[in-house]
């Protein structure tokens, strides 16, 4: 395979990533808002931690670190709240909804 080969499957990666970014926005978006009647902790928490440490790791491989940037920082944040298999306070609930408002924005500006 030649250079051009290289970069035109690069590429298609790129635009291929990019398209399924508004749906994997929407699924976190959607294990948030669900967050308000589970258990931290449990199933639903890991999953929604799963789904940002995913969207963290393969959003700077396909060649956008805002989206990378954001999701960790929103992974991060909640991360310690399973650990403590608490929930978040209401401060502590509004700044990851905004982390979570920057992942939007990030998203967005794909």
């Amino acid at each position: 395979m030649d250079e051009c080969d290289l970069l035109a499957q690069m590429k298609l990666l790129h635009d291929s990533y990019a398209e399924k970014l508004p749906g994997k926005l929407a699924e976190i978006e959607r294990m948030w808002e669900a967050m308000a009647n589970v258990a931290w902790g449990g199933a639903a928490f890991e999953e929604l931690l799963r789904a940002l440490h995913s969207l963290a790791g393969s959003g700077k491989t396909f060649g956008f670190p805002g989206v990378s940037e954001a999701a960790r920082a929103a992974e991060l944040a909640l991360a310690g709240f399973g650990a403590a298999n608490t929930a978040p306070g209401a401060e502590q609930r509004s700044r990851i909804q905004g982390l979570i408002l920057g992942l939007r924005d990030s998203v967005n500006r794909v």
